[in-house]
């Protein structure tokens, strides 16, 4: 008889305790869709330009409980309006629930007022150091970051770069290296190039010899046979063309190599299109 007393009490003390458990469940917190909670935590970001946060009829409790918002964990600090004023970054702060017999839930609010990060846009170029006249085997040249220009943008959101092209003669623009991620933090992005391809075609005589130059590299062609019906004592005197009018002039010298006419010295970055050039020769 004491043990099936005993088994009564235990069965009426688990269903009061599964009806609490089910009670305390079944609080309906009622945010905007935005709002995510999980646990006793209650987080949402908001645009930056938001000053405040209203709670007041964003919150819906059943079974008769009651909330209030502190700014302090310990129920100090009272937001007697329900209202939050928001700093960038995180707003934490505290909603407290509690039910008819002053049983409390309290839960951890963070407003999150997205801050503005500054997206900087830089891409590389490069130059001569010196020149000597070795240096088109040594390409001694020094590489350069260069800023482009930066863009406000707040965070988690995706920036468009697709109408952000620099012009650079001599290369092709390929982009940015931005993948489309959100943006967490000032971040900087870097344009992406790639070196041009031209075609020197050497007239020399009746025969037409084409070299690919890489712009930025040194070029240097193969001296061409002597044309037959050309006298025996002619020797190859280089290649030139020019163009008075554009001011345009490209000059191979007598060992195939691509020289300025200033010093004769071996240059880079001068082809930028397409050339022909012809062979010349003579005493």
């Amino acid at each position: 008889m004491r043990k099936q007393f005993l088994f009564v009490i235990f069965f009426i003390c688990f269903l009061l305790v599964g009806t609490a458990c089910q009670q305390q469940d079944s609080i309906d917190l009622v945010f905007d869709n935005c709002f995510f909670i999980e646990n006793n935590n209650i987080y949402t970001e908001v645009a930056n330009e938001v000053e405040f946060f209203d709670f007041n009829n964003k919150i819906r409790l059943n079974n008769n409980y009651g909330y209030s918002i502190f700014k302090d964990r310990e129920g100090l600090n009272k937001i007697s309006t329900n209202v939050i004023d928001l700093t960038i970054g995180d707003n934490i702060n505290y909603l407290l629930i509690e039910d008819s017999n002053q049983n409390k839930t309290l839960y951890t609010l963070n407003i999150r007022r997205l801050p503005i990060h500054t997206v900087s846009l830089y891409y590389y170029d490069s130059y001569e150091s010196s020149y000597y006249s070795t240096h088109y085997e040594e390409r001694n040249y020094i590489v350069e970051k260069k800023f482009y220009k930066s863009i406000q943008v707040q965070e988690r959101d995706r920036i468009d770069l697709s109408k952000e092209k620099i012009e650079r003669e001599g290369y092709s623009f390929l982009g940015w290296d931005y993948d489309n991620s959100e943006i967490l933090e000032d971040t900087a992005i870097h344009g992406l190039w790639k070196a041009n391809n031209y075609t020197v075609t050497v007239i020399n005589g009746s025969e037409t010899i084409k070299y690919t130059a890489i712009y930025g590299e040194y070029l240097k062609i193969e001296i061409p046979q002597k044309p037959m019906d050309f006298n025996d004592n002619y020797s190859f005197q280089g290649c030139s063309y020019a163009n008075e009018y554009k001011k345009e002039y490209y000059y191979f010298d007598s060992a195939g190599r691509f020289v300025s006419s200033a010093d004769w010295q071996p240059i880079r970055f001068t082809v930028t299109k397409d050339i022909t050039v012809t062979a010349r020769w003579g005493y």
